[in-house]
């Protein structure tokens, strides 16, 4: 339980707004702005999570109106993060959802946060997944900002407090994107998808065991994106 707000009534929240957002249903996730808003107690605003679900729903309203969301809710966002010293499932599935507000030097320091303080947790149900969810948005995020730099730095910080061993959809993309980041910083072209650099990969992940696997997985990629 965060702020008196449930797992439960976070995920139905974020059901709710994920549906618009794919669909681009603006009207829809301006209502659910305008739900929320009415929700945010007087008292501590910012640590409401109503106030969070605001800010999720008014960064999509701009970015589909092609507008910045205010710094004052991008700060507030930040510093309520950065203020819990223990990670749950709600604010990393808060984080999860908010990725997309943060520019690189915002994402950096909280996806290293986010791994560092909740790495206790890690052999809990449902934590490993989600951090290397948002280990692989995170990096998705950067490359397409083409800021590579960034990205090799973050998983360097990062990729030794996930354990490799299960291979998950997540875990796989993250792979594949070490290789995109590797494939930069050489001066020849390297194929991400070709065996050896695929084993090199895992090898530097310490995912060793699957490299077999993944190696199919993403012959089948390059198949299917050429």
């Amino acid at each position: 339980l965060q702020n008196n707000y449930s797992q439960n009534s976070q995920s139905e929240f974020l059901e709710r707004l994920n549906k618009f957002v794919i669909n681009e249903n603006l009207y829809g996730i301006q209502k659910l702005y305008e739900n929320e808003k009415r929700l945010i107690p007087e008292k501590n605003p910012e640590k409401s999570s109503h106030f969070h679900n605001m800010t999720l729903a008014l960064g999509h309203v701009r970015r589909i109106q092609g507008k910045n969301l205010p710094q004052k809710y991008h700060k507030s966002l930040v510093k309520y993060l950065l203020s819990i010293d223990s990670w749950g499932i709600y604010e990393l599935r808060l984080f999860s959802n908010a990725m997309f507000i943060f520019d690189s030097p915002s994402l950096i320091p909280l996806a290293q946060t986010a791994i560092d303080r909740s790495k206790y947790y890690l052999k809990l149900p449902g934590y490993s997944d989600l951090l290397s969810t948002i280990l692989s948005n995170a990096l998705e995020l950067l490359i397409e900002n083409h800021d590579l730099e960034s990205a090799r730095k973050l998983i360097i910080q990062t990729k030794d407090s996930l354990n490799f061993e299960e291979p998950t959809q997540s875990k796989i993309k993250i792979v594949f994107l070490e290789t995109l980041i590797a494939e930069q910083q050489n001066s020849e072209l390297i194929d991400p998808t070709s065996p050896e650099t695929v084993i090199a990969a895992c090898y530097s992940l310490k995912a060793i065991n699957w490299s077999n696997a993944l190696n199919q997985y993403l012959q089948s990629w390059r198949k299917t994106h050429h």
